[in-house]
């Protein structure tokens, strides 16, 4: 990485890069740096105007940008999202109908190609429209501007069907339903206005004049566009805003923004970048930063301690000559939570004494909820971006102390929203991978810093800290999995930049010291890529963001850090073959993962099963860390709440194992029949607690197991499978107690004489049921099939099922073999039926020819083998499982489903393998203390 002294002056450039702003600001129009935007650019390129009896398109350079920017497949780069392409394209595709059926006076280029242009972009959109996943966009609006477009192509002749069409239609009934045109017409303020697009041939555009700020309605060239397309009188000051607008552009090709003018936003988030990085106020000082300081300072006082993303000088142009520089604006631009949260910390981090004078009431009447903070009023989905910035706007105030509700609930909502998700969190204002995780990063960083400080006392229990705790660590972790061999994260400089100061926070916790080296290493790849790349290139964004988080990542970097060193567990899963290969860090680092799950594991560790009688439960240290390497190994990446539950599941099996040994089977010596019963009695719900096994022990695991919230809302096939495996894991202790018995009462214990089975229907049955895998992976698939599948079997076909079964049959016969390979010591002091005590193993190879029984070494040989064929045959079935995931005629969807389906299911034969090869290396079983 190169050293502090290599890097160029950083301060220097920071304040460069405020003048350049300031350089850019209208008087009369204000600040915008956005990138251009596509779907605004088509929109704009569709206004025409008639002047003294001449209709002309009013913008050809916008037409022109359209034309250069079409891709060779019909379509427009999506640059944020699937459905950002999808806008892209039919308002492009809406731009070019348009042209070709009325010219005018750019005939000598519509001409050109602009049929075939119009037949690729068809058939792109119709296959984007087949291949979307509505349910999953969270691009904002789209639920209304979509079908609008849709519609609005369909009156050109253009129809398009698909899967989701009734989805996407229905969304957008549901967003209407309160809907009335007079919301526009009076004279309140609504996010509609925004997006006037999704509302021709609906509303009357004459009689929304009145919210025309500066000629824009709320600052969207596309909302402009649309007013001025259909309104009966020409608006010239909505004209001259666009060709602000147009002409504005920083590249000067006819591209316009998604939004002018973006003054707070792009003001706030520059200096609130610089300043968390460890930039100083000192550093960037300057007339600049005092200007964007009393512009940032002068919106709250104007606005009542809210702002938006954006203001309008209060300049008329008559007064430009004589106002410039005069601070006062003009009504704000629909505040939101996300840009006052950023100005507070901005103001804050300056340590500005104006910072005091804006209290946070105004923040929380309009924006908190029962469960969170909304972006703004009537938002559908709330944004995880938006409560990270509140969370770091409250942990910075002042007053703090009086909004430890709201910090909890903000945390609570966080860690919420990140243990469920599967995979990643896309936030819909920036869908960068890694933009959700660098703002948690920041936010929980500084409460753990809070609570560990005990600035506020009792602000967080022990579960939301942990959970906190976990959160944190996996955002950081995860940024260092992602990134890619050229050191940078998708070949971005901005989410590269992302990534940098990610892991500059990580370095300073105390969760990544046993792994700095690597962190450093990372951190370090990333500066060079950032240094070599060319910035010139933006995604849908603001090039002077994307500079302040450059220039942020550079200040990050340099921080010191120190060093501490940790080894327990790694050599044992390094020595296995699933592992040998992976890094120390990476090993490492799923090691204290692991670690931070434990304060909430402890807490349930008695809940159901006592410990008297029971040598220290040393696989209860184990269980969290196969799970987390198994999920970091490929970078799964499993909801947390997911692999928490099976943790929980994983010490309950093992817990259920010991009680039926040490407590069960004690009580029912030489009634194991009535014992049969009494498990079966768990199965039917009108059989009273009290006639249940024992204590309830028995009874409480069952309930926990299948009335678990997420266990009771996944499919009815499912929760049945479940049930029936759960039991026959039960069962399956009382034929192996019997089996033990049987073996014990041999004068001759070394073939066990009393079969009344075959060894391979036993490892098939009871052997395999024994081991949890069978119920356990039902209960993994209960919880893919409330989540992923929403409510839908787990394995949807026939085959699908069969395949499943088959693999988990293989799967289990192979860990119990493995199982029984490490521990056949200890099965001999304790009398405990293993796999080599059947006849079958006396004969392993030609040894009968000499009248002599197979060593112990020979069978542990045999075993091996066959442990090693039923491996091939899961490694079959599985194949034949991903084959039949690929279902003729189903959505793209449920084709992304299917997979992440199979990814969770091969984490958890990671895990039933991992324990499989440990077994070999070591016994991890409990042994039972006499009594």
């Amino acid at each position: 990485m190169p050293s502090p002294t290599a890097l160029p002056d950083l301060s220097a450039q920071a304040r460069a890069l405020l003048q350049r702003v300031l350089g850019r600001r209208d008087p009369f129009y204000g600040f915008g740096g956005m990138t251009c935007a596509v779907y605004d650019t088509a929109w704009v390129s569709m206004v025409t105007k008639t002047s003294r009896g001449l209709k002309q398109w009013l913008f050809p350079e916008c037409f022109q940008y359209i034309l250069n920017t079409q891709l060779e497949d019909g379509s427009w780069e999506a640059t944020t999202s699937q459905t950002d392409g999808i806008l892209n394209t039919a308002s492009s595709l809406l731009s070019f109908i348009k042209h070709i059926r009325d010219p005018l006076q750019i005939r000598h280029t519509v001409d050109n190609n602009i049929q075939e242009r119009i037949e690729r972009a068809t058939a792109s959109l119709q296959s984007q429209l087949a291949e979307w996943d509505v349910s999953a966009s969270s691009h904002v609006g789209f639920e209304l501007t979509i079908p609008s477009l849709l519609e609005l192509l369909e009156k050109e002749g253009y129809g398009f069907k698909f899967d989701e069409r009734a989805e996407l239609f229905r969304l957008r009934a549901t967003k209407l339903k309160r809907f009335s045109p007079d919301l526009l017409y009076g004279k309140g303020k609504c996010s509609m206005i925004h997006s006037l697009e999704s509302f021709i041939d609906k509303v009357d555009f004459d009689k929304v004049a009145h919210h025309k700020v500066h000629g824009s309605m709320m600052a969207s060239p596309s909302s402009t566009a649309a007013y001025l397309m259909n309104i009966s009188t020409w608006d010239d000051e909505a004209e001259a805003y666009l060709q602000h607008v147009v002409g504005a552009s920083q590249n000067k090709d006819g591209g316009v923004p998604s939004a002018y003018p973006s003054t707070y936003f792009e003001y706030t988030w520059i200096i609130s970048t610089l300043l968390q990085s460890g930039f100083s106020s000192a550093d960037i000082d300057g007339p600049e930063l005092n200007d964007i300081v009393e512009t940032i300072v002068q919106a709250f006082r104007n606005h009542n301690g809210v702002i938006g993303f954006g203001s309008f000088p209060f300049l008329q142009p008559k007064l430009l000559g004589i106002c410039r520089g005069l601070t006062v604006t003009a009504p704000s631009l629909d505040p939101d939570a996300d840009d006052t949260s950023k100005g507070i910390l901005a103001l804050a981090l300056l340590r500005n004494t104006d910072y005091e004078m804006i209290p946070l009431d105004r923040v929380i009447a309009m924006f908190e909820t029962d469960t969170h903070f909304r972006t703004y009023p009537g938002e559908r989905d709330p944004s995880y971006s938006a409560n990270c910035h509140v969370l770091l706007a409250i942990l910075h105030h002042p007053y703090k102390g009086f909004y430890a509700k709201q910090i909890r609930k903000v945390a609570q909502f966080l860690c919420d929203r990140w243990w469920t998700a599967d995979g990643a969190i896309r936030d819909k204002w920036n869908h960068a991978y890694l933009y959700p995780f660098l703002l948690l990063a920041e936010a929980f960083t500084d409460l753990l810093a809070l609570v560990d400080e005990n600035g506020m006392p009792g602000l967080l229990d022990p579960d939301l800290i942990s959970r906190v705790s976990i959160t944190l660590f996996q955002a950081c972790l995860r940024t260092m999995l992602l990134q890619k061999e050229n050191g940078s994260w998708e070949d971005s400089v901005e989410i590269t930049a992302y990534g940098i100061l990610i892991l500059s926070i990580a370095r300073r916790l105390c969760f990544f010291e046993d792994i700095q080296d690597a962190v450093h290493s990372a951190i370090g790849n990333g500066i060079n890529f950032v240094i070599s790349a060319d910035r010139t290139t933006q995604r849908y964004r603001s090039p002077f963001i994307t500079e302040s988080y450059v220039l942020a990542a550079l200040k990050a970097s340099t921080t010191p850090v120190t060093r501490n060193r940790m080894q327990p567990y790694i050599q044992l899963f390094q020595a296995t073959p699933l592992f040998s290969g992976v890094p120390d860090w990476k090993m490492h680092a799923s090691l204290i993962e692991a670690a931070l799950f434990k304060p909430k594991l402890s807490a349930l560790r008695l809940q159901i099963f006592p410990r008297e009688d029971m040598e220290k439960d040393k696989y209860f240290a184990m269980i969290p860390f196969t799970w987390t390497a198994c999920n970091n190994r490929l970078s799964t990446f499993a909801p947390t709440s997911l692999l928490f539950k099976m943790m929980v599941i994983s010490f309950l099996n093992y817990q259920a194992d010991e009680y039926m040994e040490a407590v069960i089977a004690p009580q029912f010596d030489g009634s194991l029949e009535k014992l049969r019963k009494k498990i079966g009695d768990l199965f039917i719900s009108n059989v009273p607690d009290g006639d249940k096994p024992i204590d309830g022990c028995l009874s409480q695991f069952v309930k926990h197991v299948l009335e678990d919230e997420d266990i009771m809302r996944s499919s009815s096939w499912d929760r049945k499978h479940l049930r029936q495996q759960l039991r026959a894991f039960l069962l399956a202790h009382v034929d192996q107690m019997e089996d033990n018995i049987s073996l014990a009462t041999q004068p001759d214990k070394d073939v066990y004489s009393s079969v009344s089975r075959t060894f391979h229907e036993w490892v098939h049955t009871t052997s395999a049921y024994h081991t949890s895998c069978p119920y356990s992976l039902a209960y993994l698939s209960c919880l893919i099939s409330a989540s992923i599948s929403h409510g839908a079997d787990c394995f949807l076909t026939t085959r699908q099922k069969y395949f499943a079964s088959d693999a988990c049959q293989h799967l289990a016969t192979m860990c119990r073999m493995y199982n029984d390979i490490g521990s056949i010591t200890r099965d001999r002091e304790e009398s405990n039926l293993n796999s080599i005590d059947f006849p079958e193993f006396s004969t392993t190879n030609i040894t009968t020819v000499w009248g002599k029984r197979s060593t112990i070494h020979d069978r542990k040989h045999t075993l091996f083998e066959l442990a090693e064929y039923e491996r091939s045959a899961l490694e079959g079935a599985l194949r034949n499982l991903r084959g039949n995931s690929k279902i003729p005629g189903i959505s793209e969807m449920m084709i992304r489903a299917e997979k992440r389906k199979m990814a969770i299911w091969d984490m958890f034969i990671d895990v039933t393998n991992l324990y499989g090869q440990i077994y070999v290396l070591r016994d991890m079983s409990i042994r039972i203390k006499t009594k």
